[in-house]
């Protein structure tokens, strides 16, 4: 079995176990950005309107699709922890401008390239960990005693 395996031309054919190693080596790598994909673009918008300027475009995204024409972008999405910026994912900046015309929430004068090792940092998933213990001091957030301290008696689960 090994010799016809490894014999001269065997490289042509394909073994059960070579398809299991592909395919592992391929799901290993499968999220890491390659040089072939395409730019994500960072776009400057409206502070707190992130969500709504990236609906927005998508919707005039589908709009213009139903009417046979396409925009030049291939996904557009705004992540929480990052305030006054949408991410357009697109070949050029000039697609970027074309595709944000007419949308007032979006202001394509501020576009800048991502690089590909700030894109696994902003699409990794961040774990929200509540250190509320008791006995540890808190600001008052809201209400009559905003700004204050407050000491955590009590903490629930709820």
């Amino acid at each position: 079995m090994l010799d016809e395996r490894y014999k001269d031309g065997s490289k042509f054919v394909t073994y059960a176990e070579d398809d299991y190693e592909t395919k592992r080596s391929v799901q290993r790598n499968s999220f890491i950005p390659s040089i072939k994909d395409p730019t994500i673009w960072k776009v400057k918008c409206m502070v707190g309107r992130e969500r709504l300027s990236a609906f927005y475009l998508m919707q005039k995204y589908v709009d213009l699709q139903s009417l046979g024409t396409k925009l030049q972008i291939i996904s557009v999405f705004s992540v929480e922890h990052v305030k006054g910026f949408i991410y357009i994912e697109a070949d050029k900046q000039c697609d970027i401008n074309e595709s944000c015309k007419g949308l007032c929430t979006i202001y394509t004068s501020r576009v800048a390239p991502v690089t590909k090792n700030e894109v696994t940092h902003l699409l990794s998933i961040r774990s929200k960990c509540n250190e509320s213990s008791e006995g540890t001091w808190a600001p008052m957030k809201n209400g009559k005693y905003k700004g204050d301290l407050a000491q955590i008696v009590v903490v629930s689960d709820a």
